[in-house]
Parts: C-alpha cells; sequence; structure tokens
C-alpha cells in the first residue's frame, strides 16, 4: 500500500501542476517530463498537501484488484474519504466496467440453462437484454492445493462462488476479520453485451458489467459462471497467454450531496468515464449496443 499510496502522489502532484496533457503521468506511474516538476514553488506547496500529515493523507475509498485498470477514487481528507466510502457503502454510487470473455455468449443457452435457472436472468431493458447473475461467494483456502497460502491480511487469496447459500461453521475462525472474509455472501452483477468480435482471431465477447454488490473478484467468477472467463485471468480461466487481464473501470458515478464536496447545497454528482483501452486489440465484428446507447445506459442506469 505505502507503494501504490506513494505513486499516487507524484502522479496526483504532476497532473496538477502540469496543465499540458502531453507532459502528464503515464499509466506506468512515470512521469514524462522531468524538467516539469522541478524547482517550482508550486510543487512544494503540492508535496505539503500530499505529505505526511494526517489530515493531507491520500486515502482510498474505492479500491481496484491489482490486475484490473480503470478509474481509482482518491480522497484527500478524513471528511471526504467518509462521504465517499458511505456512498459505496450504501450502493448509492454506480461503478460500471468493461471486459472481454471468452468466446460467444449466446443469451438464448443461458435462458434455457436448466442447472442456472435460479442465478442467471435474462430480461429486457431499454431496447436491450440484460443478464443479472447471482451467486454465493465466499474465500476458498485452497482445497486440494498444497501450495495455496493462508493469507491472513486478506489480499492474495483465491475466492469461490456456490448457487446456494451453503451452510456453515464460522467459529473456527477467531477474528471478525476471517469470518467476515471466510462468510459466503451473496454477490449480484449486471451485464450487457456490447458486441462480439475477435482478439488474436478468436472470438470474444465485449460486455459492461455493473456490480451491485462488493465481492471480491465478484465480476470475474460471475463471467466464469456463465462459462465465458475474462481474457487474462489467469486465475479463474485459462491461461490464454495473454499478460494482463481485460478488465477496465471505466465510468464511476458518485452522488454528492455535501456542500464542502459540491460547493453549493443542491445535489451534484462525480461522473468520470474513460477510453476503451481494448479499441486497439479487439476486432469489432457484430455490434449490439451503439456508442448512442452506450451512454444512454450510463446516464440512466
Amino acid at each position: 500500500m505505502e507503494t501504490v499510496e506513494k505513486l499516487a502522489k507524484e502522479q496526483f502532484a504532476s497532473m496538477l501542476m502540469d496543465k499540458d496533457p502531453q507532459n502528464s503521468c503515464s499509466s506506468s506511474g512515470k512521469i514524462e517530463d522531468d524538467n516539469s516538476c522541478k524547482g517550482s514553488n508550486k510543487k512544494r506547496k503540492i508535496q505539503s498537501r500530499t505529505g505526511s500529515s494526517d489530515e493531507r493523507k491520500i486515502r482510498f475509498p474505492h479500491r481496484l484488484d491489482m490486475a484490473t485498470s480503470g478509474v481509482l477514487c482518491l480522497s484527500m481528507t478524513r471528511e471526504s474519504c467518509a462521504c465517499l466510502s458511505t456512498s459505496f457503502e450504501d450502493k448509492t454510487s454506480r461503478k460500471f466496467y468493461l471486459a472481454l470473455l471468452s468466446g460467444d455468449v449466446n443469451l438464448e443457452e443461458l435462458k434455457m440453462n436448466e442447472k442456472l435457472r435460479n442465478n442467471v436472468k435474462v430480461v429486457n431493458e431499454n431496447d436491450c437484454s440484460k443478464i443479472i447473475i447471482t451467486s454465493f461467494i465466499g474465500r476458498d483456502d485452497g482445497g486440494n492445493n498444497e501450495n495455496e497460502e493462508y493469507d491472513p491480511t486478506g489480499r492474495g487469496f483465491v475466492m469461490k462462488q456456490t448457487l446456494e447459500k451453503p451452510i456453515e461453521d464460522l467459529s473456527k475462525y477467531k477474528t471478525k476479520q476471517e469470518r467476515q472474509q471466510h462468510q459466503f455472501r451473496e454477490g449480484t452483477s449486471e451485464m450487457i453485451i456490447l458486441s462480439y468480435g475477435q482478439v488474436e482471431n478468436k472470438p470474444v465477447t465485449k460486455v459492461l458489467l455493473r456490480p451491485l454488490s462488493g465481492r471480491k473478484h465478484q465480476l470475474r467468477l460471475h463471467s466464469l459462471l456463465l462459462g465465458h472467463a475474462i481474457i487474462g485471468d489467469e486465475m479463474y480461466g485459462e491461461n490464454d497467454g495473454f499478460s494482463r487481464l481485460m478488465l477496465h473501470a471505466y465510468s464511476l458515478q458518485i452522488p454528492i450531496d455535501k456542500e464542502y464536496l459540491s460547493g453549493e447545497k443542491s445535489k451534484r454528482s462525480i461522473n468520470v468515464r474513460t477510453q476503451d483501452p481494448f479499441d486497439k486489440i479487439y476486432v469489432e465484428k457484430q455490434v449490439l449496443v451503439d456508442e448512442s446507447k452506450l451512454v444512454e445506459i450510463l446516464g440512466t442506469r
């Protein structure tokens, strides 16, 4: 976490002081124009704001898995962090992800899948088909994998899912944190198929995902439940040779009803949307949801 926080501070400071987008920080975290970050009073002021004082410490009310790219929410004060954290906990914020799934997701086959009839629903909404996926997700301690190492910090372990809530004995876990990590809780996600295409001549489905709950690795597991793992997911899918997980935090919408954040008493929202990072490798063959419809979905859901 110290490394992540240090990187975030460097990028944030560079973006604040450099108005030229060509000199902004690269995705690797390295500042492309070193001269723009040297010898200025403005830089020292920014560093003092992002220094080690408790009031100006960068906080993370929202987190992404290490393998996931995209929008990440940071906070600079306790008060704003508390407000933003409440938004995520109360599910008033809305998060959307882009993903590339292996193979062609067939809606008709999902509708006819008797095994998943209680866990996967296909409904029509706003002139497009939406897949609602539900399962119970908890920690996998490794099972028959002798090389699986117990991680009490709760950051590196593998999750698993069941179609029904299992009977559990949590009394063997000593701390509340361990019980929360191992307890199987319901997770629900929404999926909309955007298009069918190819990556390196292999069939791929591009989808828009929205998690309605916050279970660890939820989107990866729910994609797997449909029989179409996210490309590059070595933990739950196959080793397909891709160097990254094709899962991207595409849009983040956070309501603001605090005067110190919005500058006024009327309700507003923070809306951040990124570019599609898969355009260069994904060859689109059949479009189900065009750009105008996608904007409508992001704005009304």
